[in-house]
Formats: structure tokens, C-alpha cells, sequence
């Protein structure tokens, strides 16, 4: 477009994954640009081009500074909603073992503000706000627990689910990031990847594989019944009556 090339052109120059939408980028390309618009269009692009390159020198940064820590991050990285910059910040934050900083999952839980408030009169627990804690890393759990919250199948999705209806959107959500918490001090402090309780491994590895597998058992089966070949059983059978 910054170009002046054709709307012919630009639709012949598009990536095949983007072929299905091509009606509607055909619609999008018949506008009119004046020249005054394009120089802003290349203008705003050449931002994004020096945004992109420094958010590239910042994560190569990044990633040298947790060089000893990479084994955590990808155990991080196995938890729903969290993916390799979240993961990357929660270290920086919370250090590569909370167990030995912090104890247990509550304390963790409560330093990164995301605990729930304990206000507790005449027997009856009063409605209270989260405790003041790390706001950086609590920032960065609310971020995640709306990725956990949107990935079905896990246990994160159904939680905020049923308590949304009780509590509402937000208020789940800090509930959420309360749970997610709980299970990045579990996978730090064991060095295990996440497991959901609510998904069955053994079933995915079936859905995942079995369309593989039964194509190779056709193909080894088309190959035995094949003209001119005898299988196995009778192969031996064969040369049992011929000797």
C-alpha cells in the first residue's frame, strides 16, 4: 500500500495461510490512499519495524540473564495461560525456588497478591480486598489467569466458570490467579511439568496418535495382502511343505 502497488498485486503476493480470507482483503484493498496517507502509513510502519527490533535486543537480553534458569521456564511454560514471556517475568520476580524463599504455597500466594483477605468477625468471614503484595507479579498472574481461564479442558477454565457465576468476571479472575499461583510454587518446587487433574493424558496421547497409528497398521497390512507376496503365516506353512 506505502508502495502504490495494484490491489491485483497486493492479493497475488499474499501467503497461503491468508487465502481464505481473500474476499475480505479484497474489500479492505479498494480504498482510495491519498499520497499524505501513505507517508503516515510508512511512517507508523517504521515505528513498528524499530518496536519490533527492540523488543527482539530485550528478549535475546532476556534470555541471556536466565541462561541457568532455562529448565524452570519450561516447566513454567506447562502451565495453561503462562507462555515463554510470562514465564520469564515470573522468575524474575519470584526467583527459580519459592519453596526455599517463601515456604509454602499460601505464603507465595499472599507475597504475590493474590491471596484472598482474611476479615473474620463474630464468626462470619466479611468480604474483604486481596492483600497488598508484589504488584509487578500479581500484574503478571492476572495476565495469565485470563489466558488459564479462556483454555478449555483444563482445570483453570472450569474453576473460573463456576465462580463467575457466583462472584462475577473479575472477582474470578483474582481467584484464578490465586489457583495459578498454587500451582507455579507445585511445579518449582517439585521440578515436575504440570499436570492437569482434569484431563485425562493417557486418552490425548490416543486422540493424538491414533489416526498415525491406523494408518500404519493399513499400510503394513495392504503390504502383506499384496499380489505376489505371501504373508508371514503362510510363507512359512509354504516352505514347511516344500522342504
Amino acid at each position: 500500500l506505502v508502495e502504490g502497488l495494484s490491489r491485483e498485486a497486493l492479493l497475488g503476493t499474499l501467503s497461503a495461510h491468508v487465502r481464505t480470507k481473500i474476499e475480505r482483503l479484497g474489500e479492505a484493498l479498494s480504498m482510495t490512499l491519498r499520497e499524505t496517507d501513505r507517508v503516515i502509513l510508512a511512517d507508523l510502519l517504521e515505528e513498528h519495524d524499530a518496536l519490533d527490533r527492540r523488543v527482539t535486543r530485550i528478549n535475546a537480553r532476556l534470555d541471556d540473564g536466565l541462561a541457568d534458569q532455562q529448565a524452570s521456564r519450561r516447566l513454567l511454560e506447562t502451565i495453561p495461560g503462562i507462555d515463554r514471556v510470562a514465564a520469564a517475568a515470573i522468575l524474575v520476580e519470584a526467583g527459580p525456588d519459592p519453596a526455599a524463599t517463601f515456604g509454602n504455597a499460601a505464603r507465595f500466594a499472599a507475597w504475590a497478591g493474590v491471596c484472598p483477605g482474611n476479615h473474620e468477625s463474630a464468626g462470619k468471614r466479611q468480604r474483604t480486598r486481596t492483600g497488598a503484595g508484589a504488584k509487578h507479579l500479581r500484574t503478571i498472574l492476572i495476565g495469565c489467569a485470563h489466558g488459564a481461564a479462556r483454555t478449555k479442558g483444563c482445570q483453570f477454565h472450569a474453576y473460573h466458570k463456576a465462580l463467575t457465576v457466583r462472584r462475577g468476571y473479575k472477582r474470578a479472575i483474582v481467584a484464578t490467579a490465586h489457583k495459578l499461583a498454587r500451582a507455579i510454587f507445585a511445579v518449582l518446587r517439585d521440578g515436575q511439568p504440570y499436570r492437569d487433574p482434569d484431563l485425562n493424558y493417557e486418552e490425548l496421547v490416543v486422540q493424538r496418535n491414533a489416526p498415525r497409528w491406523l494408518a500404519k497398521a493399513q499400510r503394513v497390512r495392504h503390504s502383506r495382502s499384496a499380489p505376489g507376496r505371501l504373508p508371514r503365516r503362510q510363507l512359512g506353512h509354504h516352505l514347511t511343505m516344500t522342504n
